[in-house]
C-alpha cells in the first residue's frame, strides 16, 4: 500500500488516570496547508488542551472544518463547546448534533461507523485510503476497555469488534487512550478474545454465585484496585445481561 495520503497527529490531554491511561487523545487528520482538517475527539473541558490542538493546526497551516466525537463521555466531548464558541463555522458531529455516514475532504473520505458497546453511541472513524481506524474507547492502545453498563452492552461490543475486524486493509489503530498500533487486526482480535473470555468466565460461575454481580467480581477480578472496581462491576453486569437478557429487564 502506498504512503498515507494525509497526516495523523496525536494531541494528548493532561488527564491521565486509571481509566484514561496517559490521557485522552485528540486526533488531527489532514494535509499541510489544507482548509478542511478534521479533529476526532476535542477532549476534556480544558482550554489548555484545546490551545495545544490549535497550535498543532497552526504549525501545519491547517484549518479545521469538522469535529467528530466518538462517544459522549466528558473526556472526549468536554471541549466541544469551546470549539463551537471559538470557531462557529466548524461543523460539529456528535450524538447531540447528528453524525454523518462519511465526511468528504480534499485529502480523502472519512467514514463514520456505528460501533456501540463501550457506550450506546460509540463510533469509529475509518480512513480507508490510508488504512487507519480511529477507535475511540472501543479499542485502546494497551489493555482492555470497559463496558459502560447500562448505557453500554457486551452484546453490542462483541458485534462491533467483529464489524471492525471485517474492514479491509487496516494498517493502524489510533485509539481514544494510549499509543497508536500498527498491528491493527491483532489489537482488535485481542479485544474480541478478551471480552469473550470474560463473558465465558462469568458464565462458569454465574449460577453458583446466584448471578450476584458483586460476588462475581470478587471471584473473577481478585485483587482489583479499588479505583477500578466500578469498571469491573459494570463489565460483569454487562456480561450477565449478555448471557441472561430476560433476567435483566433489558
Amino acid at each position: 500500500m502506498s504512503a498515507s495520503p494525509y497526516d495523523v497527529i496525536r494531541v494528548t490531554a493532561s488527564n491521565a488516570s486509571e481509566y484514561t491511561q496517559d490521557g485522552t487523545n485528540s486526533w488531527i487528520v489532514g494535509s499541510p496547508g489544507c482548509a478542511d482538517a478534521v479533529l476526532i475527539d476535542p477532549g476534556p473541558d480544558d482550554p489548555v488542551h484545546l490551545a495545544s490542538v490549535e497550535a498543532e493546526l497552526e504549525r501545519r497551516d491547517m484549518r479545521l472544518s469538522d469535529v467528530i466525537v466518538t462517544h459522549a463521555h466528558d473526556d472526549h466531548l468536554g471541549n466541544l463547546w469551546r470549539v463551537a464558541l471559538r470557531q462557529p463555522e466548524v461543523r460539529l458531529h456528535s450524538l447531540f448534533t447528528g453524525l454523518p455516514g462519511c465526511i468528504e475532504t480534499s485529502f480523502g473520505e472519512l467514514r463514520v461507523i456505528p460501533t456501540p458497546g463501550h457506550t450506546h453511541d460509540s463510533v469509529m472513524v475509518w480512513g480507508e485510503e490510508a488504512g487507519v481506524l480511529f477507535t475511540g474507547d472501543t479499542a485502546l492502545g494497551d489493555g482492555p476497555t470497559m463496558i459502560d453498563y447500562p448505557d453500554g452492552s457486551a452484546t453490542d461490543y462483541l458485534t462491533s469488534l467483529e464489524t471492525a475486524l471485517a474492514l479491509p486493509g487496516l494498517r493502524a489503530v489510533h485509539p481514544g487512550h494510549g499509543r497508536s498500533r500498527k498491528d491493527a487486526y491483532e489489537v482488535l482480535g485481542w479485544n474480541l478474545a478478551h471480552r469473550r473470555a470474560r463473558v465465558d468466565r462469568v458464565r462458569e460461575v454465574a449460577d453458583q454465585l446466584h448471578r450476584d454481580a458483586e460476588r462475581i467480581v470478587d471471584h473473577c477480578y481478585p485483587g482489583v484496585a479499588p479505583a477500578l472496581r466500578p469498571a469491573a462491576l459494570q463489565n460483569t453486569q454487562a456480561a450477565l445481561e449478555h448471557l441472561f437478557p430476560s433476567s435483566t429487564g433489558r
